[in-house]
């Protein structure tokens, strides 16, 4: 059985929804909510003791992911043979206090960082699951740069939705940049 943890905002729950449906219905799978900043994570632990699963997911940020894991440690009732959090658990603010987590729990963690499917066409970059990504976010600063005629960033973030939007199509840096140069709309 699978408990998946989400904080019970607007992201959190069609990030659990998308987590269950990916489980599939072979698996038992509790989805436990937790309140948004709520710090007592009493009540949500005891209902996670009285499943005792298999495998618990945490999905939300890595501050939340980390107050969860931290609230576990705490509990010497919980018997969690896998934790699965996503990759927002690496972050910075995160990491100290997975690191003081005692080794009980701490070893039981896994981090996953999500897989991404690529639209058909899409230049790929080996297995770095967001290496295309991440080029589309570095022209996209950089053609708001262009437009904007200024390296600001407040410049470059009010220029963002009209290179991304409302010209026509362009797919690749150089084409959107001699487009720009012309003083033509794009959409990047």
């Amino acid at each position: 059985s699978v408990v998946i943890f989400h904080v019970d905002d607007a992201y959190g729950r069609p990030y659990s929804a998308a987590v269950a449906d990916a489980i599939g219905d072979d698996i038992e799978v509790e989805t436990i909510a937790i309140p948004v900043d709520d710090d007592d994570l009493t009540d949500e632990l005891d209902r996670l003791a009285a499943v005792a699963p298999q495998v618990v997911v945490s999905v939300g940020s890595g501050e939340d992911t980390a107050s969860l894991l931290q609230a576990m440690g705490e509990r010497e009732d919980l018997s969690v043979p896998s934790i699965i959090v996503n990759d927002d658990a690496r972050n910075a603010a995160s990491r100290p206090v997975i690191a003081g987590l005692p080794s009980t729990i701490r070893n039981r963690v896994v981090v996953i960082a999500p897989q991404i499917v690529l639209r058909d066409g899409a230049p790929t970059s080996g297995d770095e699951p967001f290496g295309p990504q991440v080029t589309d976010c570095v022209n996209l600063f950089a053609l708001s740069a262009i437009q904007g005629n200024s390296d600001s960033p407040q410049v470059i973030a009010g220029q963002m939705s009209s290179v991304s939007d409302g010209g026509p199509i362009c797919r690749d840096f150089a084409t959107c940049a001699l487009r720009l140069a012309d003083d033509d709309e794009i959409d990047y």
